[in-house]
Formats: C-alpha cells, sequence, structure tokens
C-alpha cells in the first residue's frame, strides 16, 4: 500500500511493532506521533526529494523520480542532489531502495512471531508467506 494512507498505516504498525518488542524508542514515538508519522510517509516517497540542485540560485529543484537536464527556474546548468551522512553519498533513488516497503516486512513477522517475507501486493493489500 502506497500513498499517505499506506505510509501512515505502516508508521501505526510500526509504532505497534515496536511497543510489542519493548524497544527502548516507544516513548519518543509515542511523544512523537505526529513527526513519526509525517516521517513515515515523507522519509520513503522518492517524490519528496529533490532531483537536483540548481546551480544559479542554489534551489532545490525536481522529484526524486524524475532526471533533470536543466533547471525550470533558470533553464541553466543543475547538479545532483545528494544526501551525504557519515561521508556516504546517497541519491535519492538510493534512498528509495534502502528503506522503501521494510515496515510492512516487520511488522507482519511480528504479528505472526514467525519471520515472513512480502512476496506481492494485490489491489494495495500486501500477501505474505512463512520464510520457512
Amino acid at each position: 500500500m502506497s500513498g499517505l494512507i499506506g505510509h501512515t498505516i505502516y508508521g501505526l504498525l510500526a509504532a505497534k511493532a515496536a511497543k510489542g518488542r519493548g524497544l527502548a524508542v516507544t516513548p519518543i514515538i509515542k511523544q512523537h506521533l505526529p513527526s513519526f508519522l509525517c516521517g513515515a510517509y515523507i522519509g520513503c516517497d522518492i517524490q519528496v526529494m529533490p532531483e537536483a540542485i540548481c546551480v544559479d540560485t542554489g534551489r532545490a529543484v525536481g522529484f526524486g523520480a524524475v532526471p533533470l537536464k536543466k533547471s525550470p527556474l533558470t533553464g541553466g546548468a543543475v547538479r545532483p542532489w545528494l544526501l551525504v551522512h557519515d561521508g556516504q553519498m546517497y541519491r535519492p533513488k538510493q534512498i528509495h531502495e534502502l528503506f522503501y516497503g521494510r515496515a510492512p516486512r516487520l511488522w507482519l513477522g511480528q504479528a505472526r512471531r514467525k519471520p515472513a517475507r512480502a512476496v506481492g501486493s494485490f489491489g494495495g493489500l500486501l500477501r505474505a508467506r512463512d520464510s520457512r
């Protein structure tokens, strides 16, 4: 399930799984639930990350899923947008591939108390199969 509703549901289910597992992060999630749920959506959606930086203005332009050859602001050059963390550089597509879709794998396995893996979706409903 994707979009605002799907990501929010995954965030709620992740919070529930964290509480069920007794994780130390649970009180922080509870205290900052609106921000946590915003992060569940925005943090995993490639569409909200910029694709590039306009060389002329220094402003972020475009969307992470759509390559840009020139700035929509000035028509000038662009340079790729990067997230730099701990000396590693990440492009939007890499961030998306790293995080997107992990929540259902976690909470489905936790809910059954057995490891599970996602095998596909149908009409927005996730199907899972035991990995054993």
